[in-house]
């Protein structure tokens, strides 16, 4: 699964085979359209969350929904995340952080009758 729907492929590892080193290989530079990506996550990534789950994650600002909905979803690693949204990876940690104490909020009443 893709971590986020403008991500480039992974580079291929390098091979010995002669034929190898003559075959073209795809580009892993970021192509004309990664420019125009959201930093939030492919909506088909939080698909199978139930509705309230969804309602409470639309709530939270972009920035720490984006990080949760990665680092829950997709699970990268940290270094990943922080790359992506342009920030280090305390920042991403404290995104995490600060969205599950909001999530906790947002669903306490749905969880306590």
């Amino acid at each position: 699964m893709r971590y986020w729907s403008c991500t480039a492929s992974p580079p291929t590892p390098p091979s010995t085979s002669s034929d190898a080193a003559r075959t073209p290989t795809a580009s892993t530079t970021p192509t004309a359209n990664t420019a125009s990506c959201s930093k939030t996550p492919h909506p088909d990534s939080m698909s199978k969350s139930p509705p309230s789950t969804r309602s409470a994650l639309a709530q939270l600002p972009e920035d720490f929904r984006a990080a949760i909905v990665l680092a829950e979803f997709a699970s990268p690693p940290y270094a990943d995340i922080a790359e992506h949204q342009g920030v280090t990876v305390a920042t991403v940690k404290t995104r995490i952080h600060r969205a599950r104490k909001q999530l906790a909020t947002l669903l306490a009443p749905a969880i306590d009758p």
